[in-house]
This record gives structure tokens, sequence and C-alpha cells, in this order.
């Protein structure tokens, strides 16, 4: 959802917009944690419609959610897809693997297959995943959003040093940008 709100600030603002992977728990093992263990007292069906509702006006569907995946990989794969000059595109069929699909982006073949899908190489892409080529790059993020207090996913930070953490209502984005630009 954050994303639907950033694409239609970027038709209404001039935005200079610095994609930062974080990831937000490293703690979640390799193969995921059931949205059911790790929220057991939530109603995670009321979640989804929430989840839904706000997300319409950007056409964000959000279907199969039973999974927290590790995110590791899928963020290392992101820093190739950025290499390439395809993060957007990767970001847009993770996110649908992951919210549309229900799929775990913590398993190397969704990952790959991510990639298939935007013609990225395939066989490169593994090989930099096995040689782990982006972990110093995922640790300087991890320090980065630890410096800002990043505290959910999405977290925008503005030049002010305003954050606004998850999908908050558009109306608050353009408040902030309206602030900055008064400036």
């Amino acid at each position: 959802m954050g994303k639907g709100i950033l694409y239609k600030l970027q038709k209404e603002y001039p935005l200079e917009v610095q994609w930062v992977g974080y990831e937000l728990h490293p703690e979640t093992p390799k193969e995921g944690i059931w949205l059911r263990d790790q929220f057991p007292n939530a109603d995670l069906d009321m979640m989804k419609r929430n989840l839904n509702l706000a997300g319409k006006p950007y056409d964000v569907v959000f279907n199969k959610m039973e999974r927290s995946s590790n995110t590791k990989l899928a963020l290392a794969a992101t820093e190739f897809a950025r290499e390439q000059g395809k993060l957007w595109e990767f970001q847009d069929v993770v996110y649908q693997a992951y919210f549309g699909l229900g799929e775990d982006i913590g398993q190397l073949d969704i990952v790959l297959a991510s990639a298939q899908k935007i013609g990225l190489d395939v066989g490169q892409l593994e090989k930099a995943l096995q040689e782990e080529k982006y972990t110093s790059i995922l640790k300087e993020s991890r320090a980065l959003g630890e410096k800002y207090h990043v505290e959910g996913i999405p977290t925008f930070i503005f030049e002010n040093g305003k954050r606004i953490f998850g999908a908050e209502r558009y109306e608050i984005f353009v408040k902030v940008l309206k602030e900055l630009s008064e400036r």
C-alpha cells in the first residue's frame, strides 16, 4: 500500500525517492512463521479486510496472507535487481507473490521465479545469492534503519527528519510535503 501512496504522491510532488531494504524481523526463521502463531490473539480475517479497505484507493489487494516470510533472500535479490535497473519492477513482482499469491518470498525458488518474470538473469542472481554478495549492503541498511528508529514497514523518512510508519492516510503525507515546501 505504501508504494501505491508513493506513486500517487509522485504525480503531484517532485519527490526524490531512495529505497532502502530493511529486514524488520531478522529473527524470523528461514522457513518463515505462520501469522496465527506470530499473532495468536489477532483476528487475521479482519486484519486482511482492513488492509484491503485501506488499499482499495491504490488498487492494492491483499489475498492469501498466512505466513510471515524471512525477507533476507528477497531483500538481497532486490539489491541485484537494483544493479540491473529493475528495482521497482522486482519489488512489484515480489509484492504480488507475497501479498497477492501468499507465496513464501524467503524461499529461493519463489525469489528466482519472481526474477525470471521480469527478465533478470536467474543464473547470475542465484550465484550472487549463494555468494552472499549483498550481505554488507543489508547490514548497512539495517544499521540505517536502526539509526532512524524504523519500527514498521514501510517507513518514509523525509528531509526534515519526519517519519511516517506504515501505510498512513494519504492526507498525512500531503501535510508533511506541504510543510517541507513552505520551508
